[in-house]
Parts: C-alpha cells; sequence; structure tokens
C-alpha cells in the first residue's frame, strides 16, 4: 500500500506543510534529480544505525556498504575538502528540510544505508566527533523539528534526522 497522494497541511506544522500523517509516521514526498519522486518517513536516528560509504575520518571505503551505492570516487582529496568545508561552515537548519534528496536531512534505506547524503552524515560525524558547540546546536535542531514533525526522539548520544525511504526503488540506479 502506498501512502496517499492527496497533499494536506497537518495541524501544527509551519516550516513542512508537504509532510503529512500516515498512522504513526510522518511522512512527505522526496524529488530524485529525474525529477521522479519517492515517499519518506521522517525519523530521528542514533548516528550509530547509519552506514555511510566511507570512514568519515580517513575516507577509507566502508566494505559494509553496498558500493554499488556510491558511484563516485570518495577518496579524492577534493572531497575530503568538500566535508572539510562542511564542517568549517557548519548551519545545522541545512540538514532539515528539503524537497530534494540532494539536500536537507539524509535518505536512508530502511536498513540504515544512507542513500543519498553520504557526504553530510560523514560531516555530521566528524561534527560529532568534536563534541562542541555545532553538535550541541544540530542536538537543539534535530529536537525542534522532531516536535514540528510530530516524531520521537529517541535517547541517544548522537541523534540525526533522516528521511527513511518508504517507496521501493533500484537503489544502485
Amino acid at each position: 500500500a502506498h501512502p496517499p497522494r492527496r497533499r494536506r497541511q497537518p495541524e501544527g506544522l509551519r516550516r513542512s506543510p508537504l509532510a503529512q500523517r500516515q498512522g504513526d509516521a510522518t511522512i512527505s514526498e522526496a524529488v530524485l534529480p529525474d525529477g521522479s519522486r519517492v515517499w519518506v518517513a521522517w525519523q530521528v536516528v542514533d548516528l550509530s544505525q547509519l552506514k555511510v560509504s566511507h570512514d568519515p575520518h580517513t575516507l577509507a571505503v566502508n566494505q559494509s556498504y553496498p558500493q554499488e551505492l556510491q558511484p563516485r570516487d570518495r577518496s579524492r582529496k577534493s572531497y575530503a575538502e568538500q566535508i572539510g568545508r562542511l564542517v568549517a561552515t557548519f548551519n545545522p537548519q541545512v540538514l532539515t528540510w528539503s524537497a530534494t534528496i540532494s539536500d536537507g536531512a539524509p535518505i536512508v534505506g530502511p536498513d540504515g544505508v544512507v542513500e543519498s547524503g553520504n557526504g553530510r552524515t560523514m560531516a555530521l560525524s566528524r561534527i560529532y566527533a568534536a563534541n562542541g558547540p555545532k553538535a550541541d546546536e544540530y542536538r537543539e535542531v534535530v529536537r525542534e523539528w522532531a516536535r514540528e514533525l510530530a516524531i520521537p526522539v529517541p535517547r541517544v548520544a548522537q541523534p540525526v534526522l533522516v528521511r527513511v525511504r518508504q517507496t521501493d526503488v533500484d537503489r544502485a540506479e
């Protein structure tokens, strides 16, 4: 059963007008680069539950990550610089609401594999490893968005706002 196509603005949601409740979940659509759409459910999970393509600190390939989902060469110097820039200019609001999969909260499969947002997730790993004001600021933004989306925040050390893909897709595509 696919989520309903009808959109309405749920009560109380100010900044996320396209989200809707379906059972216990808050769902919305996310737009893929080809313009197609997938349904996602908003959740807060611990960072340790997410499987990223590379080690966030060394950029060594994560052998347990399905490599067909990461076609880019993430060992390049430019990628290390990109993650460094994301950390240096970190704005926690950038890791929240977005209509596209290329921005906002990471998109993950039901198995916790990061399908879109590996760089964002690795930057967040570095933010949490530093355990400074940026980490505290992100935790507060996660709590704020969880209230906004009416989703629970588990008691975890490193909460991450994610969009869990609900629509069946060919992940490698």
